[in-house]
């Protein structure tokens, strides 16, 4: 029994492994998919990169990378990192658009009826409202965005 449901893991990990290149245009694009689910983290697992981790989330975001790159996505396009560290959870952006720092005050209207406000910049200050701390820097040709929470802070 033992050996037949270690046969039966492997043969659902191998396919595992076929789907997750499946729908990829060639074999640059398949490395590249490859490389980034050895380097992003699975956010439950933290410790396991989606190409290890077991975990429906992995798997999900694995689907979404795939999807990204048979898009024509650039790598940078698609990186966010997360990270606790000094318990405080991390979250990084970085993009290759127009240079942009949104922690820049965005004069966003928080006090006219909604009907009445001009369209931009409530996502923004949203952001900077329930983080702790945001920072910006253009480095490298890229925009990144850090947003920091404090996890030993008492919920409200």
């Amino acid at each position: 029994r033992a050996a037949a449901a270690l046969l039966s893991l492997a043969q659902v990990s191998a396919g595992a492994s076929a789907i997750d290149g499946f729908g990829l245009p060639d074999a640059e694009t398949t490395g590249r998919y490859q490389a980034l689910i050895a380097e992003f983290r699975c956010p439950k697992c933290l410790n396991e990169s989606l190409a290890s981790s077991g975990a429906p989330i992995a798997a999900d975001l694995r689907r979404t990378v795939r999807r990204l790159l048979a898009e024509g996505k650039a790598d940078a396009e698609i990186r966010i990192r997360m990270r606790v560290e000094d318990g405080a959870l991390i979250l990084i952006m970085d993009d290759n658009g127009q240079p942009f720092d949104p922690t820049r005050d965005t004069g966003a209207d928080v006090t006219s009826a909604l009907e009445e406000r001009a369209v931009g910049g409530l996502g923004l200050h949203l952001v900077k409202t329930f983080a702790d701390r945001v920072s910006y820097e253009f480095v490298d040709g890229l925009n990144r965005l850090t947003m920091e929470h404090d996890l030993t802070k008492a919920s409200d």
